[in-house]
């Protein structure tokens, strides 16, 4: 094309038309077949992907890491053995292929595809492969390879607050200890001084906003044996974790984030939450029995047992865990209400051995069961009865005493 131009051969109008063309017809292309879904189901054996087919554990050969140059989290390559490439692109922030709630999802599908990598290396190594031998061919597991993405993805987000820090600390290097304690650098402490401020001015005026905006939610239900609970909605506000050291970072970070709760209360993803009556909040959640349930009218189920403890990571690899580190028995999922599917099937899809879990609370004066629906999930009063009902049945069924079981509703 530059040679053409030079030569007079072509004019200016037909260099722009034969590069731009192609390249906004490619743009839309892309946009158009960029685009697609997937609904994951995992079991013991493997998973099936509704875009991939039927993928055995077997057949992964890799998961390299990162997934593939300049992916963002939570983006993920699988290699099968058959040379056969799984990929699937998305971005924490959202974009115009995905929504920051489906990448949330996607984090959850890496965890417990983690977990069943790692119990099937188990079995794999206790089977077939003698420990020796595994140690001489020096291979990394798909278990081991997908940790190393999990830790990378987990540090991704972190990238510029800690290189903001970094520069913080060449400036105070450069401009001298002594000069920053003697607070003669002014601009970095009111600087932080105002963070800060702004920080605690932004939690008041969310929660002033939470507290008005949350009734039109509608009212959230709870059935449970525990009197001393409560059930509210939260706003999903996303925080920087791993940036406890230095929380001055950490709190802009969180600013920006209440920042935008304020502006746009509608545009933010709420999630049940309960408080025991020490303050302390369990958020509600979905579980992997839940993976592959596409309806929208869910609730959520919790089993809590103080008294049992277990290990907090008892698929680690890493030396035994302390027993002082146990930390109490508690379970949530969801109940996915489902047309053609009845309330004692969804109850029963909810959970493996769902009578045994109920059992527990006739065996164990302790053990406490929750059922929570809100509207905001779409459960109406009407439908949260007819499952409190059948639940009851089956606590009858499992020769628990439900007087002490009660309905209350929160946020009216």
């Amino acid at each position: 094309m530059v040679a053409l131009l030079l030569l007079n051969l072509l004019n200016v109008a037909l260099l722009i038309l034969a590069v731009f063309v192609p390249f906004i017809f490619g743009g839309w292309l892309f946009y158009k077949k960029g685009k697609g879904s997937d609904q994951i189901i995992l079991d013991q054996a493997g998973f099936t992907s509704s875009f991939f087919g039927r993928v055995e554990f077997e057949e992964i050969e890799r998961i390299p890491h990162p997934a593939w140059l300049g992916a963002p989290a939570p983006s993920l390559k699988i290699v099968l053995k058959s040379g056969r490439k799984l990929m699937w692109g998305l971005s924490d922030v959202g974009s115009v292929f995905n929504t920051s709630n489906d990448a949330l999802i996607f984090r959850s599908f890496i965890d417990d595809l983690y977990l069943h990598l790692e119990g099937n290396a188990k079995s794999a190594e206790l089977g077939k492969v003698h420990p020796e031998v595994h140690s001489k061919l020096n291979l990394e597991s798909p278990s081991a390879q997908l940790n190393k993405v999990k830790v990378k993805y987990g540090k991704q987000a972190i990238f510029w607050p800690i290189g903001l820090f970094f520069s913080i600390i060449i400036c105070i290097k450069t401009c001298g200890i002594d000069f920053i304690k003697k607070n003669k650098d002014k601009e970095i402490t009111t600087a932080f001084r105002n963070s800060e401020r702004r920080y605690q001015e932004n939690i008041k005026a969310s929660k002033l906003v939470l507290d008005s905006f949350a009734k039109t939610l509608g009212p959230v239900y709870i059935y449970s044996n525990d009197q001393n609970i409560n059930v509210l909605l939260l706003p999903i506000i996303k925080e920087e974790n791993a940036l406890d050291q230095v929380p001055a970072l950490k709190h802009a970070l969180t600013s920006v984030e209440l920042k935008k709760f304020i502006q746009h209360p509608d545009s933010a993803q709420f999630v049940t939450v309960l408080v025991d009556k020490q303050q302390k909040m369990t958020i509600m959640k979905k579980s992997m029995m839940n993976y592959g349930d596409s309806t929208d009218t869910y609730l959520f189920l919790r089993f809590y047992d103080p008294g049992q403890k277990v290990s907090p990571d008892p698929y680690s690899k890493r030396k035994q865990i302390d027993s002082s580190r146990f930390v109490p028995f508690d379970l949530t999922t969801g109940v996915m209400i489902k047309k053609g599917q009845s309330i004692s099937e969804s109850l029963e899809n909810s959970i493996v051995s769902l009578k045994m879990m109920l059992a527990q609370a006739k065996l164990r004066p302790q053990f406490r069961i929750y059922l929570s629906g809100a509207k905001y999930n779409n459960v109406s009063r009407e439908l949260f009865n007819e499952v409190v009902a059948e639940l009851r049945k089956k606590l009858v069924a499992a020769e628990v005493d439900t007087h002490a079981f009660k309905i209350t509703s929160h946020n009216h």
